[in-house]
């Protein structure tokens, strides 16, 4: 019998748990830019200083994206599936050429649906080859009864690839494979092994009431004073 922790992460066989870069927090894939870029901008030769405007007039020394609450939380949120291998593309939209090539046959790490399976959908236009390719996550997803995960691209992240969002009850069913649309380069790249696939947020499962109403003048105006925590 499985004791279950908040998410657990089961490798597909021995040889995946053993060299397979393993499932981790969010906060340890962290863009670079993200990691390197300043909180304010403040440099005295930095022309922008003296151009940045808001609704609420000029700012000085104004925030940057890295010290938005937002951003900082769904950029750490959760945990990051990455690929197991390195991975060659060859890509050429112009003759509508894309595949994906690797070392061994323990565990795929592309496999395709049809053009068929998303047509008339959104996804189609995004088909290359005929054909919508997906990730194969070599980890079974576990969570607690009643929680699921929602499973997107990582966020804020600079990739070739963007992984379709979707959501599934991980408590009883623990098998996902990530589709996703490729926006890499025209030509012959490789994709180094470890690099993020998916973003993974457990949660959950609730039912929820809503309401619709307005807010008061000093409502509003003491929320204003609020946003300068935002950039």
């Amino acid at each position: 019998m499985i004791v279950l922790t908040s998410i657990d992460f089961r490798a597909f066989n021995e040889d995946i748990y053993k060299y397979a870069p393993h499932p981790e927090p969010m906060a340890t894939a962290m863009p670079e830019w993200f990691r390197n870029m300043r909180s304010h901008i403040s440099h005295p030769n930095n022309i922008e200083q003296n151009d940045v405007f808001s609704n609420y007039g000029q700012l000085e020394h104004a925030l940057t994206i890295k010290r938005c609450p937002p951003v900082q939380q769904i950029i750490n949120m959760g945990y990051v599936i990455r690929t197991h291998c390195d991975i060659a593309v060859e890509c050429n939209r112009e003759e509508d050429i894309l595949n994906f090539n690797w070392q061994g046959d323990d565990f795929k790490a592309v496999e395709t649906h049809t053009r068929s399976q998303v047509q008339s959908s959104p996804i189609e236009k995004f088909a290359q080859s005929q054909q919508i390719f997906k990730w194969m996550n070599p980890w079974f997803i576990h969570t607690k009864s009643g929680y699921s995960c929602l499973f997107t691209a990582p966020q804020y992240q600079d990739l070739p690839w963007i992984a379709l969002s979707g959501v599934v009850q991980t408590d009883k069913w623990h098998e996902v494979n990530f589709p996703f649309i490729y926006n890499g380069p025209d030509g012959r790249s490789v994709i180094k092994a470890g690099t993020p696939i998916a973003q993974i947020i457990p949660f959950k499962r609730e039912t929820h009431t809503s309401s619709v109403s307005f807010v008061s003048e000093n409502e509003l105006r003491s929320w204003k004073r609020k946003t300068t925590m935002f950039f």
